[in-house]
Protein backbone atom coordinates (compact mmCIF):
# COMPACT_ATOMS: atom_id res chain seq x y z
CA UNK A 1 0.00 0.00 0.00
CA UNK A 2 1.74 3.37 -0.92
CA UNK A 3 1.06 6.09 1.59
CA UNK A 4 1.54 9.36 -0.14
CA UNK A 5 2.96 12.37 2.17
CA UNK A 6 3.45 15.84 1.10
CA UNK A 7 7.06 14.93 0.13
CA UNK A 8 7.18 11.73 -1.13
CA UNK A 9 5.19 8.15 -1.41
CA UNK A 10 6.26 5.64 0.89
CA UNK A 11 5.51 1.79 -0.09
CA UNK A 12 4.92 -0.80 2.34
CA UNK A 13 3.42 -4.17 2.34
CA UNK A 14 3.09 -7.31 4.39
CA UNK A 15 6.29 -8.97 2.23
CA UNK A 16 8.91 -6.01 3.19
CA UNK A 17 8.18 -5.53 6.64
CA UNK A 18 8.56 -8.18 9.19
CA UNK A 19 5.25 -7.16 11.03
CA UNK A 20 2.94 -9.50 9.34
CA UNK A 21 -0.06 -8.83 11.50
CA UNK A 22 0.72 -5.64 12.57
CA UNK A 23 -1.93 -3.13 14.72
CA UNK A 24 -1.24 0.26 13.53
CA UNK A 25 -2.41 3.80 13.82
CA UNK A 26 -2.01 6.47 11.31
CA UNK A 27 -2.08 10.17 12.36
CA UNK A 28 -1.94 13.61 11.23
CA UNK A 29 -2.72 16.98 12.90
CA UNK A 30 -6.70 16.46 12.92
CA UNK A 31 -7.32 12.84 13.95
CA UNK A 32 -5.89 9.35 14.68
CA UNK A 33 -7.19 6.10 12.96
CA UNK A 34 -6.45 2.80 14.85
CA UNK A 35 -6.86 -0.48 13.66
CA UNK A 36 -5.63 -3.01 15.99
CA UNK A 37 -6.55 -6.67 14.53
CA UNK A 38 -4.26 -8.64 14.75
CA UNK A 39 -6.36 -11.17 12.76
CA UNK A 40 -5.97 -8.91 9.74
CA UNK A 41 -2.47 -8.78 7.98
CA UNK A 42 -0.46 -5.29 7.41
CA UNK A 43 -1.59 -4.44 4.30
CA UNK A 44 -5.32 -4.88 5.20
CA UNK A 45 -5.34 -2.74 8.50
CA UNK A 46 -3.14 0.07 6.51
CA UNK A 47 -5.95 -0.58 3.51
CA UNK A 48 -8.50 -0.07 6.32
CA UNK A 49 -6.72 2.46 8.11
CA UNK A 50 -6.09 5.07 5.15
CA UNK A 51 -9.35 5.03 3.75
CA UNK A 52 -10.42 7.04 6.26
CA UNK A 53 -8.10 9.84 5.25
CA UNK A 54 -7.97 12.26 2.75
CA UNK A 55 -5.63 13.07 -0.53
CA UNK A 56 -5.71 16.61 0.64
CA UNK A 57 -5.00 15.67 4.51
CA UNK A 58 -2.79 12.46 4.38
CA UNK A 59 -1.59 10.85 7.85
CA UNK A 60 2.06 12.06 8.68
CA UNK A 61 2.76 9.33 11.34
CA UNK A 62 2.49 5.59 10.88
CA UNK A 63 2.57 4.02 14.01
CA UNK A 64 3.27 0.08 15.32
CA UNK A 65 1.99 -1.31 18.39
CA UNK A 66 4.33 -4.04 19.04
CA UNK A 67 5.01 -6.32 22.00
CA UNK A 68 1.08 -6.47 23.76
CA UNK A 69 0.72 -6.94 27.58
CA UNK A 70 -2.79 -7.17 29.52
CA UNK A 71 -3.16 -4.44 32.22
CA UNK A 72 -4.14 -4.37 35.77
CA UNK A 73 -3.48 -1.00 36.76
CA UNK A 74 -3.06 1.97 34.87
CA UNK A 75 0.13 2.77 37.36
CA UNK A 76 2.00 -0.13 34.99
CA UNK A 77 1.88 1.90 32.05
CA UNK A 78 4.67 3.94 31.19
CA UNK A 79 4.92 7.37 29.24
CA UNK A 80 5.20 5.87 25.76
CA UNK A 81 2.56 3.16 25.81
CA UNK A 82 -0.18 3.01 24.50
CA UNK A 83 -3.38 1.95 25.93
CA UNK A 84 -6.29 -0.51 24.57
CA UNK A 85 -9.59 -1.66 26.34
CA UNK A 86 -11.72 -4.54 25.03
CA UNK A 87 -15.02 -5.51 26.54
CA UNK A 88 -17.11 -7.70 23.94
CA UNK A 89 -17.04 -5.79 20.46
CA UNK A 90 -16.34 -2.31 22.03
CA UNK A 91 -12.73 -0.99 21.34
CA UNK A 92 -10.74 2.10 22.83
CA UNK A 93 -7.55 3.32 22.60
CA UNK A 94 -5.41 5.49 24.07
CA UNK A 95 -2.07 6.99 22.69
CA UNK A 96 0.78 8.34 24.89
CA UNK A 97 0.43 11.69 24.21
CA UNK A 98 -3.38 11.58 25.02
CA UNK A 99 -2.52 9.85 28.07
CA UNK A 100 0.10 11.98 29.38
CA UNK A 101 -2.65 14.84 29.21
CA UNK A 102 -4.53 13.44 31.96
CA UNK A 103 -3.62 14.61 35.80
CA UNK A 104 -4.07 11.67 37.10
CA UNK A 105 -2.84 8.14 34.95
CA UNK A 106 -5.72 6.38 36.62
CA UNK A 107 -8.19 8.24 34.97
CA UNK A 108 -7.33 6.59 31.76
CA UNK A 109 -9.65 3.15 32.18
CA UNK A 110 -12.53 5.66 32.93
CA UNK A 111 -11.67 7.49 29.72
CA UNK A 112 -11.57 4.36 27.64
CA UNK A 113 -14.84 3.04 29.15
CA UNK A 114 -16.57 6.07 27.91
CA UNK A 115 -15.14 6.48 24.67
CA UNK A 116 -16.81 2.48 24.51
CA UNK A 117 -20.10 4.29 25.64
CA UNK A 118 -20.48 2.38 28.61
CA UNK A 119 -20.61 3.51 32.22
CA UNK A 120 -17.13 4.67 33.46
CA UNK A 121 -17.88 2.83 36.75
CA UNK A 122 -18.75 -0.22 35.35
CA UNK A 123 -16.86 -3.22 35.91
CA UNK A 124 -16.82 -6.47 34.74
CA UNK A 125 -14.24 -9.68 34.68
CA UNK A 126 -14.58 -9.72 30.96
CA UNK A 127 -13.45 -5.76 30.65
CA UNK A 128 -9.33 -6.27 29.35
CA UNK A 129 -6.96 -3.48 29.36
CA UNK A 130 -3.17 -3.83 27.61
CA UNK A 131 -0.20 -1.82 26.82
CA UNK A 132 1.26 -1.89 23.60
CA UNK A 133 5.23 -0.81 23.26
CA UNK A 134 5.11 2.19 20.07
CA UNK A 135 6.89 2.47 17.08
CA UNK A 136 7.23 5.77 15.25
CA UNK A 137 7.90 7.19 11.96
CA UNK A 138 7.58 10.20 10.83
CA UNK A 139 5.83 10.01 6.83
CA UNK A 140 7.43 13.48 6.28
CA UNK A 141 10.87 12.23 7.32
CA UNK A 142 13.33 10.75 4.77
CA UNK A 143 13.41 7.20 5.90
Amino acid sequence: KNIISSKKTLAFSAQNLFLQNARICLQNKDKTTCRTSSELSLEKNLTKALSSFSKQNPPQKLIFLTSEQKLETPEQLKPDEVLRFNFGSKETILLPKQISALANPTKAFYILKKHAGLNPNYVSPDMNFYKFKTMEINLNDDI
